[in-house]
């Protein structure tokens, strides 16, 4: 009798490993898939919409007298691009440098820019039709810029906003909005790609 009993016991524990075992499995994958779940969310495509100024613009980027004479000649890029990364070492100033490039669809241009200074002119395919050009100007963004400081200088009041992974870019975004792309990093202004619209596009 006394060994049946004993047998039941070891059972009983037994079946108490198991149903503890199989709770912290539980619990674990709960976990993996609230987190997954989780990732999954934050790295989705989020639409944002109703945008609307909440400061004044910021300042202006000042054109450069390179970049002034272009303008006076052409007038404004149908589009354009400009990347902000850190200075040289030997750059005493210690500030982002700013790499732009300015296109001319119709007349088979892009203009690159380095700190201001035109450093190359380059030949590009003329379109086939005819472009609406990108409703912003290059001075309006500036290194290290926020997005709703990029709403409050361009009116921006849609956009779809694009998380990368971490193991890529750490707190790295991308937005999608009307006729332009803006990369973030460290939710600060990294890149900008205004693009110019084919007619009826």
């Amino acid at each position: 009798m006394s060994e049946s009993r004993g047998r039941d016991r070891t059972r009983l524990r037994g079946c108490t490993g198991c149903t503890a075992a199989a709770t912290v499995v539980a619990c674990m994958l709960f976990v993996l898939t609230a987190y997954a779940g989780r990732y999954v969310y934050r790295s989705s495509p989020r639409l944002i919409e109703g945008l609307s100024s909440q400061h004044q613009p910021p300042a202006a980027y000042s054109l450069s007298p390179d970049q002034q004479a272009v303008v006076a000649e052409r007038g404004y890029p149908a589009g354009f691009s400009i990347l902000f990364y850190a200075a040289p070492k030997d750059d005493p100033t210690g500030l982002p440098t700013r790499h732009e490039t300015w296109s001319y669809p119709a007349a088979g241009e892009d203009l690159v820019f380095l700190n201001g200074t035109l450093v190359e002119t380059s030949e590009i395919n003329e379109p086939e039709g005819d472009l609406v050009p990108a409703p912003y100007r290059p001075e309006q963004f500036l290194a290290g810029m926020s997005f709703q400081q990029v709403v409050d200088a361009t009116g921006l009041d849609t956009a779809v906003v694009i998380p990368l992974e971490p193991e890529l870019v750490s707190v790295g975004e991308v937005y999608f909005a009307e006729q332009l792309i803006l990369g973030l990093k460290g939710r600060r202004v990294q890149y900008v790609e205004a693009l110019p619209l084919a007619q009826g596009g």
